[in-house]
């Protein structure tokens, strides 16, 4: 007998499940991803982190009672252990039989990709830790990029393009159909949309009053305000995080662009571990270095003011949110500058001109989320009044 570290039991689980589920045996690959999921979740934790299963379960929940509640009509909530029996009913009966319970109704390949999902996801979690040596799973990184092959460029109601330049993320729900996710978009429109109104509580049949400038003011427009910039640095880094993976995902495939990328970032198995890399690990540089890979011209000549804003106001404003200290003139120097100095808007615009910069580029129309919202607008901010106060 020896000891055994459950982290080697469960990466060899893991690796073992990717093999069956590319050899097309999607029961044995569900019961070892499961196995493998569960070993992990433990490690995650360990270190009071949320496990994938526990937040699907938790987004899931809230996503069905939120659609009971649009519906109306006081149906029943559902609740989280519902969820989550439904999670784990293909798993439990691909290792599990009674007297009578002896066949089931499941799709096997989108059930394993599940189970297989969640395992990875927690898997990565504990490899971008120092604390555990974990190997590198080439199955691993094959099965994340396959789950992306639907990935495609919306260009108004024309049909799908394949192309480099891509920002949306079309993700499997189901063999019948499929859900796709703009997370580049999703994050543009949360950024202008936070640039709204701060009204007083309207009282019945009254006009929106104006707050008197205050303290209490002051912070509540810093709060819109670091939203916009938050979600407008969000939105870059995510568009160009996905042009990076793409170029990654494809560096072997005899492109000019492919030979670009080796000769500049080298053969990273592992695109995780090319974050690592100088060359990718901040945003500015991260699109230098797209813009090289795509034979485009350098943001910094092309574009210069744009450039200069994209350095001076989102990546120093997007820092001070993030890492914040109270050094006095560190603090007013960037308080300043985002609340009396600069436009609110021209943090977003900056976003909204460097994507456009991309796809002019790249030959394509820009698509109008790039510059206008289409799916949500906030209709004001109540500012709440401070009770007692005089």
């Amino acid at each position: 007998m020896r000891q055994v570290e459950k982290l080697d039991m469960a990466v060899e689980e893991l690796d073992d499940a990717l093999k069956a589920y590319f050899d097309g045996r999607y029961y044995s690959a569900t019961v070892l991803a499961g196995a493998a999921e569960q070993l992990l979740a433990g490690y995650v934790m360990k270190h009071e982190l949320t496990p994938a299963w526990s937040q699907m379960r938790t987004a899931i929940t809230k996503i069905a009672n939120g659609l009971k509640a649009r519906e109306g009509g006081g149906a029943k909530q559902t609740s989280e252990n519902e969820i989550g029996d439904l999670m784990n009913r293909a798993y439990n009966n691909s290792k599990h039989a009674g007297k009578k319970d002896h066949t089931i109704w499941i799709n096997p390949r989108f059930e394993a990709q599940e189970v297989i999902d969640r395992a990875i996801s927690n898997f990565d979690v504990l490899f971008t830790r120092c604390d555990y040596d974990l190997p590198d799973l080439p199955l691993a990184q094959r099965f994340m990029m396959e789950s992306v092959e639907g990935v495609r460029v919306e260009q108004g109601n024309e049909d799908d393009v394949g192309s480099a330049l891509d920002g949306n993320r079309k993700m499997t729900a189901q063999a019948s159909g499929a859900l796709q996710y703009n997370l580049t978009q999703d994050y543009l429109e949360v950024a202008r949309a936070a640039l709204t109104q701060i009204h007083g509580k309207v009282p019945a049949g009254g006009q929106q009053a104006v707050p008197e400038l205050s303290n209490e003011l002051a912070n509540a427009i810093f709060s819109v305000v670091s939203i916009s910039i938050v979600y407008s640095f969000l939105a870059l880094e995510s568009f160009l995080n996905y042009q990076l993976f793409r170029l990654w995902a494809r560096r072997n495939d005899g492109s000019e662009e492919s030979a670009r990328f080796l000769s500049e970032l080298g053969d990273v198995p592992e695109f995780i571990r090319l974050k690592g890399n100088d060359k990718v690990r901040e945003v500015p540089a991260r699109l230098k270095t797209i813009c090289r890979l795509l034979g485009y011209p350098m943001p910094h000549e092309a574009i210069p003011r744009t450039w200069q804003r994209l350095n001076d106001l989102v990546e120093a404003s997007r820092h001070f949110i993030v890492h914040p200290f109270p050094d006095a003139d560190y603090f007013n120097k960037n308080m300043r500058r985002m609340m009396t100095e600069t436009t609110a808007g021209s943090y977003v615009g900056v976003v909204e001109e460097i994507i456009s910069f991309l796809y002019n580029k790249s030959g394509r129309s820009i698509p109008v989320w790039v510059t206008e919202n289409q799916l949500i607008r906030f209709r004001g901010v109540e500012f709440i009044p401070i009770q007692g106060r005089t």
